[in-house]
């Protein structure tokens, strides 16, 4: 208990600085990360996607047939590690687009404009949100990808077994048939 009350303190404490810090910041200058954080996002969610298709082809097919629990539980869970990340990317893709539809049209309110640090250091506190967010999303990658290496190394590992073992049965099926008895 003691530890999420530091962490929440510790966020209060981040994000009131952010605020402050972002109050100076005019929007211009925040505008390059608004449209690097939506590339990046777009890319992560497309990369994502692609994975799944790629990776887990059928899965979700898959996962609705079958009728043991257990069976759909661990695919569940696979998939899940890509669907999560996923789903941090459409949210921060969602934030991105409402900012870049009313950051323009709140420039033109006489008391937006009338309140320009504290809309700029809201906006510097969502990017920097954002941002955060999007650095888990793509820690998050690497995850999948982690265990897709070990799944391969393992059915290499395999193969090599197969191929070594199948090496010495024609190898003792040679050597009976030449040394009959």
């Amino acid at each position: 208990m003691k530890i999420k009350l530091f962490i929440a303190a510790i966020a209060i404490a981040v994000s009131y600085w952010l605020f402050r810090i972002g109050g100076g910041i005019p929007f211009a200058e925040q505008w390059p990360q608004v449209e690097s954080l939506r590339e990046i996002s777009s890319i992560i969610f497309g990369v994502f996607g692609a994975w799944i298709a790629l990776i887990y082809p059928g899965k979700l097919e898959e996962i609705f047939k079958r009728e043991k629990k257990e069976d759909r539980k661990n695919d569940v869970m696979a998939i899940e590690r890509l669907l999560l990340p996923m789903r941090l990317t459409t949210v921060i893709l969602f934030f991105l687009l409402l900012f870049g539809l009313f950051g323009p049209f709140l420039k033109q309110l006489p008391w937006a404009v009338a309140n320009t640090e504290i809309f700029r250091g809201l906006s510097f506190l969502l990017l920097s949100f954002l941002s955060i967010l999007q650095i888990v999303a793509i820690i998050m990658a690497l995850f999948p990808a982690g265990v897709i290496s070990k799944e391969i190394r393992q059915a290499e590992a395999d193969l090599n077994r197969s191929e070594a073992l199948r090496s010495k049965v024609q190898k003792a099926t040679k050597s009976d048939m030449e040394n009959p008895g």
